[in-house]
């Protein structure tokens, strides 16, 4: 019996620990894979819902249909969808006029724990970072544009990256 409790227990622990550690990591989302493996945090993609005119279909969701063990502050997950497949995921900040979303620095602070350090030249820095983990492409954005900051995570790959740049 008491194997059993020890049994348990450990299998438990290990669940815990799987299921907390998927949580809020972009890597996780297959890349190129079908539009329904996202569905969990967009819902359900119909193809309907998918543009004939734009070659890619960006859907959104509050960042805690992805994210609840970490902070985020004001942002959304972006789903990047092209040609029926997951081209890139994206955490994008939600910066008032007061930028204090970005002032906060939790997504900077993510991207740092989970991809490596931004390391911008000055204070003033503006620009992005890419890294290449685990054949994906994490692209880290951050501009002041008119006294707003855009600031934003994407994971991506060799051969979906265009979905950023051809979303309508």
């Amino acid at each position: 019996m008491r194997n059993l409790k020890l049994i348990f227990i450990v299998f438990l622990f290990n669940l815990l620990v799987t299921a907390s550690s998927k949580a809020c990591n972009l890597l996780n989302i297959d890349i190129g894979a079908d539009k329904s493996t996202v569905e969990d945090i967009f819902g359900i993609i119909e193809d309907e819902d998918i543009s004939d005119f734009y070659n890619v279909t960006k859907f959104y969701s509050p960042i805690e249909f992805f994210c609840e063990e970490v902070e985020l502050g004001n942002a959304l997950i972006n789903g990047y969808i092209l040609n029926k497949k997951v081209g890139a995921v994206e955490i994008e900040v939600q910066n008032g006029p007061d930028n204090e979303e970005s002032k906060s620095k939790l997504v900077r602070n993510y991207v740092i724990a989970n991809f490596g350090s931004v390391d911008p030249e000055s204070k003033d820095w503006q620009g992005y970072k890419m890294w290449e983990i685990e054949n994906k492409q994490v692209y880290y954005f951050y501009r002041k544009y008119r006294g707003y900051i855009y600031e934003s995570v994407a994971v991506t790959n060799s051969e979906f990256y265009r979905a950023l740049a051809d979303d309508e």
